[in-house]
Formats: C-alpha cells, structure tokens, sequence
C-alpha cells in the first residue's frame, strides 16, 4: 500500500471563489441563521454566515488522497481573519498539511488534513483559514489487532453528538429536512451519496440507525 504520507505538501494552487448571494442563502437558511448580523447593514451587503466557507467542498481527490470504501468528514475548523460578505470576490488554495494513520474497530483509517486559505483577489489579504479532516478507512481482515483499550476519542480526536469542546458555547441548533439536504449540497457542490442515499451509505458501512454526529 503507498504511503499516505507521500502526498504531504500536495496543494491544488490559487483558484477563483465568489461569494455568491444563492450560495450564501442556502447555507444561512439551513442553518437557521437567516437574522442580524447576516442582513444587509449601512448599504453593504450583507455578513456570510459563520459556517459559509467551511460548507464549501474541497476536492481531496484532487490533492491526491485516495477514494476508499468509506469516506468521512473527521470535522472542519475556521480562523476568520476580516470581514467577507456576500458578492466578495476571493481565491483559494488547499494543501495536505498532515496524515496520521490509525487502526480503528473497523479497520484501518487515514486521516488526511487538509488546510485552505481564502483570500481578496485584488489585495491578497487573507481573509480565513480552514482545516477540514478527511477520513479514509479500509476494511481489514477479521484477524487484524483489537485497538487499544480504555478511553477513545472520535476518529479525528474531537467530541461528536452533543458534546461541546471546554469553553465552548453553543449558538444554535437546527433541524434539516431531506429537502434541506439536498439545497444544502448543491449550494456546497458536496454531492456525496452517502449524504442522501441510504442504501449507499449502507453498503459503505457508513449507515447508523440513530446518527446525531453525521
């Protein structure tokens, strides 16, 4: 098997990204996040919700880490830098800053981390700062090692469900319909089956009766 590590570095270079108003209100309406600050204020155009750039897909493929028989979201984090508003032009660029391989309870799993910078396309600022884990596992055999016993994390080492961080304060908390799903997919172009299709997410092992961390 290649070693994971070998795409360390790899990075998808600059490409244009515009802050389109459909985009951001799919986003905002899902979320429920449709009130102030997200209106327009003062004659400029209104703030893009919190979640906006983190919700945008990016292509791992294209940064050279493997499709798999599962593939999951290990979690996204974003550091904002300066305001972004709706109609902003920007570019971005992704780059694998890290992989860690791991043996879970199903087999073994590759987390590939995945950093992207957005920025102005006229100043260059920078104007955020993603990291999105993406996770791969692969099936071993029946006799493969039992992981470690006692205490274990998610699969990317953070809370999942309900829990919350230290210090950490919810905002808000929302209830999505398969109508939801979809507008939400199209507007983040992260069209994966398993998000919507059952029998799919089943035959991936991704399938969980009472999912509260999907």
């Amino acid at each position: 098997m290649p070693d994971p590590s070998a795409i360390i570095g790899n990075s998808t270079g600059w490409a244009p990204f515009r802050c389109e108003r459909w985009r951001a209100e799919r986003v905002r309406e899902v979320s429920g996040l449709a009130q102030h600050p997200y209106l327009p204020v003062d004659g400029r155009a209104e703030l893009v919700p919190p979640s906006f750039l983190s919700a945008q897909y990016v292509d791992a493929f294209a940064l050279g880490v493997p499709d798999a028989p599962a593939r999951l979201n290990g979690g996204n984090a974003c550091r904002w830098l300066a305001e972004v508003r709706v109609g902003d032009a920007l570019e971005r660029s992704a780059t694998v800053v890290d992989v860690e391989v791991k043996n879970g309870r199903t087999g073994r799993l590759e987390l590939y981390t995945i950093e992207t910078v957005y920025r102005r396309t006229d100043s260059r600022a920078e104007v955020a700062k993603l990291r999105y884990t993406a996770i791969r596992r692969f099936p071993e055999p029946a006799t493969a090692a039992p992981p470690a016993t006692g205490s274990r994390p998610s699969a990317a080492g953070r809370p999942t469900g309900a829990e919350l961080p230290a210090g950490a304060v919810r905002v808000f908390s929302t209830t999505v319909s398969p109508r939801d799903v979809v507008r939400y997919a199209v507007a983040t172009e992260d069209l994966y089956e398993a998000h919507y299709d059952e029998s799919y997410a089943r035959s991936s092992g991704l399938h969980r009766p009472s999912c509260t961390a999907c």
